[in-house]
């Protein structure tokens, strides 16, 4: 999954949106030249809806309308109102209270059709598209809506920013947010941002983002605060702004010692930043502070053995290799005990986990314990299988081989093992001087 998508899924989209119910009074201030036939039917239909019957609603408006002739031109006289914009607002909010969209979404239509600054009917047409998905064209009708209003409140820019945002364009969401935060600064709230953030992020505008995640750190409590925190440190990691990631992650388990994932995210920090000591006593302390995963004690176990702390590495490794053995940490493990000179302990580990194996890498640490014990017919015999397997090791495993063979007094088959590792131009010094010595 992208970075993107990551981020965006910590986040609900929520659209505030609302249907604007107006009684008979609120109708009649809206449209002084509503005919008193209007009046009378929408007076009936606000009583209908103000007891929920929103079917019966619908009917005395219909039955209204059709006792007029069709209009197919805006521009025709409605003397009784039939066809007035109030009586489409009130039918398509019926609709909208029924949750029957389609309908809704042509009644309002002509509302506005009729009359193009009639902001509510705008607001609820933005609601009909939320509901049916229609994400653009809600946050169009948002837009529009707040056009035709005196820009004095908000909300409808708001909701437009977030509509676009829902919608996957983020261009005309950043647009919107930003016309947001500058025309009503004074109105700027913590969902705005976090709106705002996520605009930001998803149109590949992340250091834009930083004040306003920066500022959310300082607004926020509880989880919030902590959510805000982590992506803070996040987009420091993201946008490799590394002295900032590791000033802020040093500020966090400096402020909050035991708050076990600050300490995991600055050994993230430190070993991102090849800082290896540093790492592991931060991945120490968050071991003190919470058990660590599997993955967890085997990073801390491979931080212990490039260290050069090889018995701390074999008491980690050994416990991972009881709930999850694989190769990778068996070898490991093998290195660990080579470091610390105890081989035989080593080839009983390989012979309890991997008995038959083929792995190259094991093999060839196999055939180097052998070696280290002065084996040297087992010795030989692991590195011709080594070489053998045409593995990327082979040209080593041919001259340890003919070590190993000269050791065993196997004179013809070191000279043998000793051409096919100068074969390789890697060892081809090494051998030929090996060949040389063998001759004297």
């Amino acid at each position: 999954m992208s970075n993107r998508s990551t981020f965006l899924k910590s986040f609900r989209l929520l659209v505030l949106v609302w249907a604007c119910l107006w009684s008979y009074s609120e109708a009649a201030e809206k449209a002084d030249d509503l005919p008193i036939s209007a009046r009378m039917v929408l007076a009936e239909a606000g009583e209908l809806m103000e007891k929920k019957a929103y079917r019966r609603a619908v009917e005395t408006l219909t039955e209204f309308q059709g006792r007029g002739k069709r209009i197919t031109k805006l521009d025709e006289p409605d003397p009784q109102g039939y066809h007035h914009p109030m009586i489409y607002y009130f039918l398509g909010n019926c609709y909208l209270l029924q949750k029957n969209y389609p309908q809704a979404e042509k009644a309002l239509l002509q509302a506005v059709t009729r009359d193009p600054g009639f902001v509510e009917v705008w607001v609820n047409l933005a609601k009909t598209y939320h509901e049916q998905q229609s994400y653009r064209k809600a946050a169009q009708c948002f837009a529009t809506a707040y056009e035709k209003s005196d820009q004095s409140t908000p909300d409808n820019l708001y909701c437009c920013a977030v509509g676009y945002l829902m919608a996957n364009e983020t261009g005309p969401s950043v647009a919107a947010f930003q016309r947001l935060f500058e025309n009503h600064p004074d109105r700027i709230t913590m969902q705005w941002r976090e709106y705002f953030v996520q605009a930001l992020i998803a149109a590949d505008q992340p250091r834009r983002a930083l004040p306003l995640i920066r500022k959310l750190t300082e607004q926020s409590s509880g989880e919030g605060k902590t959510k805000w925190r982590e992506i803070l440190l996040y987009q420091y990691l993201q946008l490799d702004m590394r002295t900032e990631a590791l000033a802020y992650a040093t500020e966090l388990t400096r402020g909050e010692c035991a708050t076990a994932k600050w300490w995991k995210a600055l050994a993230h920090v430190e070993l991102s930043d090849g800082r290896g000591e540093e790492a592991l006593a931060a991945l120490t302390i968050y071991g003190y502070l919470t058990p660590l995963s599997t993955q967890e004690k085997k990073l801390w176990a491979d931080l212990n053995l490039q260290l050069n702390i090889p018995a701390r590495a074999v008491s980690q490794y050994q416990e991972i290799m009881k709930d999850d053995p694989n190769p990778g940490t068996l070898q490991n493990l093998i290195l660990a005990y080579q470091k610390l000179d105890r081989y035989e302990e080593a080839l009983d580990q390989l012979a309890r986990y991997a008995p038959d194996a083929e792995n190259a890498d094991l093999l060839m640490l196999k055939a180097d314990l052998l070696y280290a014990l002065k084996r040297y017919p087992e010795a030989k015999d692991a590195y011709r299988q080594v070489a053998q397997s045409k593995s990327s090791k082979s040209g080593q495993a041919w001259l340890m081989a003919g070590y190993a063979a000269w050791w065993s007094d196997d004179i013809t088959a070191g000279r043998h093992a000793f051409k096919k590792a100068a074969g390789d131009s890697r060892y081809r010094k090494a051998a030929t001087l090996a060949m040389q010595q063998m001759v004297r």
